[in-house]
């Protein structure tokens, strides 16, 4: 079974959870941002020399009087089964299984430069009139898109960044020479 495979089993044991105890949800938002602000407890929760008895501590100190028992269970049964590394993955793959849940769709996109207010909102405007569901956008910045966009949505991807027009140019005036 690949890494992918097992964050995403124990994301949906999780979320079959939430479904009975929405509660969860925000837990797994507060797991999230802990790990995602805090460098040490990321590379704890990876490293082999940290023992699992150390990571139980530092997740029972963490979490145990902010989330919901069973919220507190399933930390203890990722450490119990030795799955503590895949916390992050398992974390995002519950993100996904809420999203779908709630009918939003993520729209992954990449931009030269961080995209204004406005321009996302014209942007998720678009994409939802165009795929029928509700889009949550997640903009990250790459500045050797030179300008435009790339902007991935499950398996589709639109590229329509600078680079790739370039490329196609080049392509085109190199097949006709």
């Amino acid at each position: 079974m690949t890494l992918d495979s097992a964050a995403r089993r124990y994301a949906r044991a999780l979320y079959s959870e939430f479904t009975r105890e929405p509660r969860i949800g925000g837990d797994v938002d507060l797991v999230r941002e802990s790990i995602d602000a805090s460098r040490e407890l990321s590379l704890s929760l990876k490293s082999p020399v940290v023992s699992r008895e150390k990571k139980l501590a530092v997740l029972v100190t963490l979490f145990e009087s902010r989330v919901h028992p069973v919220t507190m269970r399933f930390l203890r049964l990722v450490i119990r089964r030795k799955r503590e590394d895949l916390l992050p993955a398992i974390v995002r793959a519950f993100h996904t299984l809420r999203e779908q849940g709630e009918g939003v769709t993520t729209a992954h996109v990449q931009a030269a430069a961080p995209l204004q207010k406005s321009e996302a909102a014209r942007l998720r405007a678009v994409l939802e009139e165009r795929t029928g569901e509700r889009v949550r956008i997640d903009v990250t910045c790459d500045p050797d898109l030179l300008g435009g966009l790339v902007i991935r949505m499950g398996d589709i991807v639109y590229d329509g960044s600078v680079r790739h027009h370039l490329a196609r140019l080049g392509a085109h005036l190199g097949a006709n020479a």
